[in-house]
């Protein structure tokens, strides 16, 4: 498990954290999406103690990750695909990452197929594609089968496939028990993905919430009508609520079968009838617009100062 509490870190005058919370559930996959700047790789860092935060905790089952035995058993991360010597052969990369954590040798070869790069093995890491890279990171990342995953960003230089690959990666490994914490800017796959998303905007954490209830309560119903002033006045008997668009409402709280039956019963001409929710992008968008600017007064330093 994850946690981070209250979280603060800044770079001299720039604020990177403030008052940070979020919990990575075992067998879940948590995302973390902001723009650019929103401090995602910061928290992430802090997570693998690459940075010491000015107030708060970043915990990994219970222990700040320096305290861990075994790191890799611990965490596997792949936070950034150009870390690696870019002389070395993809083998020796991940036979180094074994050898440091006392992995057996034999764990090299399983991970290589596992994603996908044993038949290239014996290449240069400066002759690999991003792609490429990215699933040597994730190959280092799983050395050791570890209790947490945290992926910074993994999608970035996948193909097709290779996304279709990652997105039955992060369902096996939360299925199998692990903590998975990911970031990345390609809402639709986290959608399909993510049990828990958070919202992250200029260092603030501005939304956290469940996928599954979240979809649930952006589902609504699409119908286009003749006459939707009418149809509305009708509706609104039994909807939780209602949003004209031209010839179209959008009702949430019915059923199609239900908003079908009454417009059928009172003899309305029904164009087009269909179930529809918010797609992640348009809340994540909506999100931002309405996300408060950066109070000046988080400007002020909790401790200390951080490397610019």
């Amino acid at each position: 498990m994850i946690e981070v509490s209250d979280a603060h870190k800044r770079y001299g005058s720039t604020v990177a954290l403030t008052a940070v919370d979020l919990t990575a559930e075992p067998g879940q996959v948590t995302a973390v999406i902001g723009p650019n700047g929103a401090g995602k790789s910061t928290l992430f860092r802090a997570v693998l103690g690459l940075e010491t935060l000015d107030a708060g905790s970043a915990l990994v089952d219970g222990l700040p990750y320096s305290r861990a035995r075994t790191p890799l058993r611990a965490v596997g991360a792949a936070v950034d695909p150009s870390a690696f010597h870019p002389a070395r052969r993809v083998v020796d990369e991940v036979l180094i990452a074994a050898v440091s954590q006392g992995l057996p040798r034999r764990r090299v070869e399983a991970v290589l197929h596992e994603v996908g790069l044993w038949p290239v093995r014996h290449r240069r890491v400066r002759a690999l594609s991003l792609g490429m890279r990215q699933r040597l990171s994730l190959a280092v990342a799983l050395i050791g089968r570890p209790r947490s995953l945290i992926l910074d960003e993994p999608l970035n230089g996948l193909d097709v496939d290779g996304i279709h690959w990652m997105r039955g990666l992060l369902r096996e490994a939360s299925d199998g028990g692990c903590a998975v914490l990911i970031s990345s800017h390609i809402l639709s796959e986290l959608e399909r993905v993510a049990d828990r998303i958070h919202v992250l905007a200029s260092g603030r954490m501005i939304s956290s919430a469940d996928v599954a209830a979240s979809a649930e309560r952006s589902r609504h119903v699409v119908v286009v009508s003749d006459d939707p002033g009418a149809l509305r006045s009708l509706l609104v008997t039994q909807a939780t609520d209602i949003v004209r668009e031209g010839r179209a409402l959008l009702v949430w709280g019915m059923t199609v079968r239900a908003v079908a039956e009454m417009a059928f019963r009172h003899r309305f001409f029904v164009e087009s009838l269909a179930e529809s929710h918010d797609s992640l992008e348009s809340d994540y968008v909506r999100l931002l617009a309405e996300a408060a600017p950066l109070d000046p007064v988080l400007k002020e330093p909790p401790r200390s100062d951080g490397p610019s």
